[in-house]
C-alpha cells in the first residue's frame, strides 16, 4: 500500500509539473533548450526572464513548482483556503469576509445566509443590492472574476462594460459552480491608488514547523491599472509593491508583464494610468493591520503559511480571501528569497532543501 500511495504521489506530482511549469506561458520565447533546462529545475519560461536566471544564481530562488508544493505545508487543512464557500463559513466569525449571497450550481442559483434569491429572481436581486461579485470555482489570476454594478436604465455594468440583463444570466452558464457575493468598497488610501480596481494587500503569514506562532514573512500592496481592471491581479498586467514590514512603507512599483517600451519587467514610481504617487507612500494604520492578521493566523494553529488577500476599507480591513501559497513572483522581482526567512521556512517542512 506504502509503494502504491508514493508511486500515485509522484505521478500527481509529474502531472502538477507538467501543467504548472512545462505548459506555462512562454510570451517570451525564451528558446526550447532554455525552457527545458529551468523547467527541470521548476521554473517556468516568463520566470527564467523575470528573475533574469540568464545572469543570476537560479539557485537563489524559489520556483514556481516549488511554490506549487508548499500548498502542502497545510496538509488537509487547505482546503478550508481553496474552497470559496468554506472559507466564508469558517472565518467569517474571525473576521470581516464578503457574504456570500448565492451559490450557482450549472445555471441554477441558490441563496445561502437567508439570502431569498434564485435563478428566476437573479436579475432582480442584483438591481436590489446594486453590486455584486460573481466568481467561478475554477477561476483562477482574476479570471472567471465579473464585478457587476446595476446602471439606471436597467442594464449592467460588468467589469467596465455594459451588458444587458440577457448576457449578464449567459454568465451563470457553464457546468461547475461559481458564487455571488458582496462587493466591498475599499477605503480612500486604496482608492487614491488606482479608483477603477480593487486594490488589495497580499500579507503572507508562516512559521516553522514546529513554531507556535506565525510570523509576516511578507507583505505587496497590489494595484489595478487599465490592463487589468477591475481585478488588481499581478498575473494580468497590475502593479506590485513590496511593503517595508517595519514602516508600512511602499516601494517602487514592479509590473512583470508588460509591452511598456517592449520590456519584460518595468517599474514605476508613480501611477502610469493616473500619475498617483506609489513609492514612499505609507499604508495607513499599518502596526494595527500587522496585528489584526497576525492574532487571525493564530487563531488557526494548523495553518502553517497564508497568504491573505486584505482590502483595506474605511471601517477597518476586509479579508477577501486566504491562498495556500505565497505566489513567490511578486517577491522575487528584484532578487531571490529561497535564502532568506521564507526559504528557511519552507526548509523545514521539506519543501526545498
Amino acid at each position: 500500500m506504502g509503494i502504491y500511495k508514493k508511486g500515485l504521489e509522484k505521478a500527481e506530482a509529474f502531472y502538477d509539473w507538467r501543467r504548472r511549469v512545462w505548459k506555462a506561458k512562454n510570451e517570451y520565447g525564451v528558446p526550447a533548450a532554455t525552457k527545458m533546462k529551468y523547467a527541470l529545475r521548476g521554473f517556468t519560461p516568463n520566470e527564467v526572464v523575470w528573475f533574469d536566471l540568464a545572469n543570476n544564481d537560479y539557485r537563489e530562488y524559489i520556483s514556481d513548482n516549488e511554490r506549487l508544493r508548499s500548498r502542502e505545508i497545510n496538509g488537509i487543512y487547505k482546503t478550508i483556503l481553496d474552497d470559496k464557500l468554506l472559507f466564508e463559513e469558517i472565518f467569517r466569525h474571525h473576521v470581516r469576509v464578503p457574504k456570500i449571497y448565492a451559490w450557482i450550481s450549472d445555471g441554477e442559483v441558490f441563496g445561502l445566509h437567508g439570502t431569498e434569491v434564485d435563478t428566476k429572481t437573479f436579475i432582480r436581486f442584483l438591481r436590489e443590492i446594486g453590486a455584486a461579485v460573481l466568481k467561478w470555482e475554477n477561476g483562477y489570476e482574476g479570471k472567471g472574476t465579473y464585478v457587476l454594478f446595476a446602471k439606471e436604465d436597467g442594464d449592467f455594468l460588468v467589469n467596465g462594460e455594459t451588458m444587458d440583463a440577457k448576457a449578464v444570466r449567459r454568465l451563470l452558464r457553464g457546468k461547475g459552480s461559481s458564487i455571488l457575493c458582496e462587493y466591498m468598497r475599499q477605503g480612500a488610501f486604496s482608492d487614491s491608488l488606482y479608483p477603477e480596481a480593487t486594490n488589495t494587500l497580499r500579507i503572507v503569514c508562516a512559521k516553522k514547523k514546529g513554531e507556535r506562532h506565525v510570523h509576516i514573512v511578507g507583505a505587496v500592496q497590489r494595484i489595478g491599472n487599465e490592463k487589468s481592471k477591475p481585478v488588481d491581479n499581478v498575473s494580468a498586467g497590475a502593479i506590485s509593491c513590496k511593503v517595508d514590514l517595519e514602516t508600512g512603507a511602499l516601494g517602487k512599483g514592479v509590473v512583470a508583464k508588460s509591452s511598456h517600451k517592449g520590456e519584460s519587467v518595468t517599474y514605476f514610481e508613480t501611477h502610469p494610468d493616473t500619475g498617483a504617487q506609489l513609492k514612499g507612500r505609507v499604508i495607513p494604520d499599518w502596526d494595527k493591520i500587522k496585528a489584526e492578521i497576525l492574532t487571525l493566523t493564530d487563531s488557526f494553529p494548523y495553518l502553517g503559511l497564508v497568504a491573505w488577500d486584505v482590502l483595506l476599507t474605511d471601517e477597518g480591513i476586509c479579508v477577501i480571501e486566504g491562498n495556500a501559497s505565497a505566489g513567490c513572483v511578486m517577491f522575487q522581482m528584484d532578487g531571490g528569497v529561497r535564502g532568506g526567512e521564507i526559504g528557511d521556512i519552507y526548509r523545514s517542512y521539506g519543501i526545498i532543501h
